[in-house]
């Protein structure tokens, strides 16, 4: 007789992945928070149940640690489940403060075997240099770095710009393409220097002071995602970054439509993906902003909506081709599977023969939006 534990490694890791996100949202409603690693139980058993469990093909870096915590758990069922879950499922560490990252490094290093099965791609450090010392950031990311695509640094509130030492542990990370600082505090004149091909920079507090490092990383940015949800954003002191990155930009991701009024006037020549979370008001978004320069003017492909706030009274009478001025439009992506555009809009989209899809999916992963085929948004 077939067991579920004779079911196809691809089957399985299907199964792992809603498994783990499936825990993860039961979580996060719960707002419920655990510690990491516990700096006295340091075992292999402890670290590999507390690695955040992410799917190989198309990992979520916001996973919670306590969903992988219960999937790792299943490694005990059998040995070909323990092999495939260090194997497969091992990819993302977050730290919260000295102590937990100093006991995973000195049990790394006393057991070289563990750190050769950690294929660690999505690596956090929480609250540096307040809870988390640059030293012990360092000595992590040196033990990490062949295998690090994304590092995630949250400064706490009073945090001063990254040490030369620590951009150089940086710098040696190879296979770095998004960098995401929150709270961070870079002045321009303290850009980084010598960091590898970023792809991808969120920016998701203290935004205005991103400016040094739209410069420094200016050769290999093709992404920006900016977040701010407090509404008490200064657009203003976002001109110089969308100056700096008008050549090259590919995505443009925001969470509501505050961050854009110093955009609105700029030709992104290589902007393809446009994403914004919250659009407020529909009708004003399509009727005005969408009129502006940067939409008209910029060779955007992909739109991406996600909330807006239901017009009160009569519904507005959208333009016959609300798109229009978006002449190289191809898709829209409905972010908010509950919603349902007015039928005008999908006949628009029809008509001109722009896919309209309709995609749960979350602020911060527009690089892989703008990585699916066509054919994969359905």
């Amino acid at each position: 007789m077939a067991k579920i534990t004779d079911l196809p490694l691809e089957v399985l890791q299907v199964i792992f992945h809603h498994f783990s996100l499936s825990l993860y949202k039961a979580e996060k409603a719960e707002k419920e928070e655990a510690e990491f690693l516990d700096s006295d139980r340091t075992s292999e058993d402890e670290i590999s149940f507390r690695a955040s469990g992410i799917d190989e093909q198309a990992y979520l870096p916001t996973y919670h640690h306590l969903a992988a915590h219960r999937v790792g758990c299943l490694r005990l069922v059998c040995r070909r489940w323990a092999k495939f879950l260090y194997d497969t499922m091992y990819f993302g560490l977050t730290f919260y403060s000295t102590s937990q990252a100093v006991a995973f490094a000195k049990y790394a290093r006393k057991n070289p075997q563990c750190l050769r099965r950690i294929k660690c791609r999505y690596l956090m450090f929480h609250n540096v240099p307040e809870a988390i010392t640059y030293k012990a950031m360092r000595m992590v990311i040196r033990l990490l770095s062949q295998t690090i695509d994304t590092l995630h640094i949250v400064f706490s509130e009073l945090a001063a710009a990254l040490s030369d030492q620590t951009v150089e542990a940086i710098g040696g990370m190879p296979r770095l393409r998004i960098l995401k600082l929150s709270n961070d505090r870079y002045q321009e004149n303290e850009a980084p220097r010598g960091l590898p091909a970023i792809t991808h920079l969120i920016a998701t507090a203290w935004y205005y002071d991103i400016v040094g490092l739209s410069k420094a990383l200016r050769p290999t940015l093709k992404v920006l995602s900016l977040e701010d949800n407090s509404y008490a954003i200064d657009s203003h002191a976002l001109e110089p970054v969308y100056s700096n990155l008008e050549e090259v930009l590919e995505g443009l991701e925001v969470s509501n439509l505050h961050f854009l009024p110093s955009a609105l006037d700029i030709t992104f020549q290589q902007l393809r993906v446009f994403a914004v979370c919250s659009v407020g008001d529909l009708h004003t978004f399509i009727t005005e902003t969408l009129s502006r320069k940067m939409f008209t003017q910029s060779p955007i492909e992909m739109l991406a909506i996600g909330r807006h706030v239901a017009a009160k009274g009569p519904q507005p009478t959208f333009p016959a081709d609300p798109f229009g001025n978006l002449p190289k439009l191809k898709t829209v992506v409905f972010t908010n599977e509950k919603y349902s555009p007015a039928q005008l809009l999908l006949g628009a989209c029809k008509a001109r023969g722009v896919r309209c899809v309709y995609l749960d999916h979350p602020h911060g992963q527009i690089s892989e939006l703008m990585g699916l085929p066509l054919e994969d948004l359905s």
